[in-house]
This record gives C-alpha cells, sequence and structure tokens, in this order.
C-alpha cells in the first residue's frame, strides 16, 4: 500500500465529515440541543485531526501521480492550492472546537452564539473541501476533463492545453476552455 492509496481511502471522511457537522450544529442550533452542538465539536476535531493524515498522504502522493503521463502539473497544483486552504479551514474549526470543548466543559450548554460561529466555519470548509474534492477528480478521471475543466483559471488552462497537447489532447478541443483561456491556442 502506497501513499496514493491511502490518501484516496481518507480523504473521504474529512469532506464528508465536514458536512454531517454542519447538518448536527444547524440541528443543534434549531433545536436547541445541546447535547447535539457538543458531539458536533467533538466530531469537528477528529476530523480536523483526520485532514492532517490526508493532507499529509496528499503531499506525499505528488511524486508517485506526476510521473503519470496522463496527469497534468496544473491539477495537482490547483488541487494542492486549494487542499491548503481547505486544511487550514479544517484547522481552524478543530482549533475552534476543542476551545469549545475546553471553555465549556462540564457547563450544561454551550452558547447558542459560539455554535453560530462554529457552523459559520464549517460552512467556509465545507466550499473549500467540495472545491478541493472537484479539482482532485480531474487528477485522477481524464473522461471528467472535457467537460469539467472550468476549475482550472485561464493561466492554469493553457499550462495545460500546451502539456497536454503532446501527450493526449483531451482538454485542448473544449470550446468552454478555449473562451475561458482567451482564445484558441
Amino acid at each position: 500500500m502506497s501513499y496514493p492509496f491511502f490518501h484516496l481511502a481518507l480523504n473521504h471522511f474529512p469532506v464528508i465529515g465536514i458536512s454531517v457537522v454542519t447538518i448536527l450544529l444547524g440541528v443543534a442550533l434549531f433545536y436547541n440541543n445541546n447535547f447535539v452542538a457538543k458531539v458536533a465539536l467533538w466530531l469537528s476535531v477528529l476530523f480536523a485531526l483526520m485532514t492532517i493524515s490526508v493532507y499529509w498522504t496528499g503531499k506525499n502522493s505528488v511524486a508517485y501521480v506526476s510521473s503519470f503521463s496522463n496527469v497534468s502539473p496544473a491539477f495537482i497544483a490547483s488541487h494542492m492550492e486549494m487542499a491548503n486552504k481547505a486544511s487550514i479551514s479544517m484547522g481552524i474549526l478543530g482549533g475552534l472546537a476543542l476551545l469549545g470543548i475546553v471553555l465549556f466543559w462540564g457547563k450544561k450548554e454551550v452558547p447558542k452564539y459560539f455554535s453560530a460561529i462554529v457552523l459559520i466555519m464549517t460552512l467556509v470548509g465545507t466550499v473549500f473541501f467540495a472545491k478541493t474534492d472537484e479539482i482532485g477528480s480531474l487528477i485522477a478521471h481524464p473522461e471528467l476533463r472535457a467537460n469539467e475543466a472550468q476549475a482550472l483559471t485561464a493561466p492554469q488552462v493553457q499550462a495545460f492545453n500546451s502539456e497536454d497537447s503532446q501527450s493526449q489532447g483531451i482538454i485542448s478541443s473544449s470550446p468552454t476552455l478555449e473562451l475561458q483561456s482567451g482564445g484558441k491556442q
């Protein structure tokens, strides 16, 4: 088993986990349920810790994945950039949740304002993780690239088109990409 194997096996936990925490915090706020709020805080810490291993295995997978002829460095760079943002947001969420666990340990309730702040952070993290996941899927699934390559910025598309035209030309024929990158290559 290798870093890419573990990265692919583990990366779903924080992505799904942050969504579960978001739902739990919404339920906790709506129904004023402190038990659910505390469970959400503990799960936030757990998923933040799992994010460390996902990020680490992803970093250590780059050299291996880059060796494949159908993988573009532009997709990897874009995925890594978004993974940085997602990991930072999850670190902030985990730290905030841990702070809440410590501050409200032994107390009957978690204040609504604190749960609301954590909920906002989960929403931010959910956006970053969804985008990271989307771009990551483009690395491993060339069949998605022609329809989903708009996830990249115009300079990244230009770099990909120039790299990829030599190997297989999957994206260079996409009219969406031609418009986004400022015209035909």
